[in-house]
C-alpha cells in the first residue's frame, strides 16, 4: 500500500513493506519516501546493494537529530492538542542516542529561525512543552495510547524528556 505524505516541509509517499522468507516468517515495515524543502542539515547515506544493477542504491536519511527536532516541532505546533502519541517515545528513546550541538543546529534551523514558529529559544521551548506535559488531558490520551513502545513509565518518559531538554 501507499499513501501520500505532505506536511508543511516535507512531500511524499509512504511505502509499507512486508517482507517474507521461505520459512513464511515475516516482518511488516513502513519506508517514508520525499523531498524536503529545506537542505541545509547534512544527511546521512545509506547504500542498498543490488545485485542486478552494477551500482546500488542510495538513499539520504534523516539524522538522528532531524528527527528529533521534526517530531518535536510537531509537539510546538499542537501542544495539548497533539495527537502523535509515538513521537513523545521515539524522543524519549533518541535523546540517549544524539548529537547535541549536531542537535542545536537542527534546533535552530528547523524551530528558531522559522517565522512560523512561535519559539525563539531554548527557554521557549522548555515552556511550551511543560505546558504540554502539565495538561491532564495530554497526558491522559497519551497514556491510553498503544504507542508505547518503549514499555517506560509515562511519568518517567516525560519528565526524561523534560530534563533533557531543559539541559540543552
Amino acid at each position: 500500500m501507499i499513501t501520500e505524505l505532505k506536511q508543511q516541509d516535507y512531500h511524499g509517499k509512504r511505502v509499507f513493506v512486508e517482507i517474507t522468507d521461505e520459512t513464511g516468517d515475516s516482518i511488516e515495515s513502513k519506508i517514508d519516501l520525499g523531498v524536503h524543502k529545506n537542505l541545509s542539515i547534512e544527511q546521512e547515506e545509506y547504500c542498498f546493494d543490488i545485485a542486478c544493477f552494477d551500482d546500488g542504491a542510495n538513499l539520504l536519511i534523516n539524522s538522528k537529530e532531524q528527527m528529533f527536532t521534526e517530531k518535536l516541532r510537531s509537539l510546538l505546533k499542537f501542544g495539548p492538542n497533539s495527537t502523535r502519541f509515538k513521537d513523545i517515545f521515539d524522543m524519549c528513546y533518541l535523546s540517549d542516542l544524539i548529537d547535541r550541538d549536531e542537535l542545536m543546529t537542527c534546533l535552530d534551523v528547523f524551530i528558531f529561525s522559522d517565522s512560523g514558529m512561535k519559539e525563539n529559544n531554548m527557554k521557549d521551548i522548555c515552556r511550551r512543552v511543560k505546558n504540554t506535559f502539565a495538561s491532564s488531558q495530554y497526558v491522559s490520551r497519551l497514556s491510553s495510547s498503544k504507542k508505547n513502545w518503549l514499555g517506560m513509565e509515562i511519568s518517567d518518559v516525560l519528565k526524561k524528556l523534560s530534563s533533557f531538554l531543559e539541559a540543552l
